[in-house]
């Protein structure tokens, strides 16, 4: 079951893959290094007009004509042509896929079908050399920013304290220091390494969105064993993925869950 929000502290979810070997690809110079020169132009040409086919049909270039392209930066990205329907876009570079998904979110349950989309069409158009190769990498990150009007007006220690749960404590030497006038600014980071054999990567700290202060609390699920290019598997193990991240939020948030306002729960089948 999924818990969904009407005042969702979404700013981004990131579904990614990667393939191959992390070395640069200079363009203009001969070398056998996998995803160069004309083949990965001809995977960027095919994506776009696989996708195109779903509505994906602007497409943007990110990088330059002529500059280098290095692996898993991406290098076009792809975007419906409704405007009231670009909350998914699909971003293609040397060895990277991913879908990025921004509000209006609602469940993992809704854009999971257009997530699938771009996994499909990803393995009808990968170069042939790599079209029976597993992925190396699979991640799903979710990046949640919590304004004032969802903190309450706590600062960054009170709410990593009384929302997110988690103890802070200081060395006396580091309490010395500290300007009566003002306290200390904490960031918590860690990893844990899950039972499926992925690992959950967890920051919470203070950042900006739209110049606007924001507690930014940022989930990763990542999984580095091999993945077979078959969209149930990935699909399957996106939703692992998510399962975690969205247990995991749920526990972090009950004491403001009311200020997120809660809108029922829904099937994710």
């Amino acid at each position: 079951m999924t818990v969904t929000f009407k005042k969702a502290p979404l700013v981004e979810m990131i579904a990614e893959l990667r393939w191959g070997e992390a070395q640069p690809v200079q363009p203009n110079v001969p070398t056998i290094m996998h995803g160069m020169g004309a083949d990965l132009d001809q995977f960027f040409m095919s994506f776009g007009g696989e996708v195109y086919q779903h509505g994906f049909r602007r497409a943007e270039r990110l990088v330059p004509p002529g500059f280098p392209v290095f692996p898993f930066q991406p290098v076009y990205r792809y975007r419906r042509e409704s405007s009231d329907d670009t909350a998914v876009l699909f971003q293609v570079g040397s060895g990277l896929f991913s879908a990025n998904a921004t509000p209006p979110y609602r469940s993992w349950k809704n854009v999971k079908p257009t997530v699938k989309i771009g996994v499909d069409s990803l393995l009808k158009v990968r170069l042939a050399g790599e079209k029976d190769k597993t992925f190396s990498v699979l991640s799903l990150r979710y990046i949640n920013a919590f304004g004032p009007e969802l903190t309450e007006g706590r600062g960054i220690a009170p709410f990593i304290r009384e929302v997110l749960g988690f103890e802070l404590g200081f060395p006396a030497v580091i309490l010395e220091q500290i300007d009566p006038a003002s306290s200390i600014t904490p960031q918590i980071q860690f990893k844990v390494p899950l039972a499926s054999g992925a690992s959950l990567a967890f920051l919470v700290g203070e950042g900006a969105i739209n110049n606007e202060p924001k507690i930014i609390v940022d989930m990763t699920v990542t999984d580095t064993r091999p993945i077979a290019p078959d969209a149930d598997a990935i699909m399957a193990a996106f939703t692992t993925a998510r399962d975690v991240i969205h247990n995991v939020f749920l526990g972090l948030i009950k004491p403001i869950e009311n200020l997120l306002q809660p809108d029922g729960d829904e099937s994710d089948s």
